[in-house]
């Protein structure tokens, strides 16, 4: 992994965290959240942020809840962050 890749993956996981920290309005999203890991291509075109919701019995309701805010959580960490291109 490169240097730029490492800063940019950082930057990213922050500002995936601070968009979740804020909250989001969609009911099915409750719970703890925590963006455990990001993990950014070579090319930075593709994403792939892992996280980790408590309790256990929400987990699913929430991972369905946070697909579907994809494009709004996006759309939030690049107001964040200062990229020409965000990956998908």
């Amino acid at each position: 992994m490169t240097r730029r890749n490492q800063q940019f993956t950082s930057e990213l996981t922050r500002a995936v965290q601070e968009v979740l920290a804020r909250g989001l309005q969609d009911p099915r999203i409750s719970g703890l959240i925590t963006v455990t890991s990001v993990k950014v291509s070579e090319d930075l075109h593709d994403a792939t942020v892992m996280v980790s919701v408590l309790p256990q019995e929400k987990q699913d309701l929430t991972l369905h809840g946070l697909q579907g805010a994809a494009a709004h959580i996006r759309r939030q960490v690049g107001e964040i962050i200062n990229a020409r291109r965000l990956p998908t």
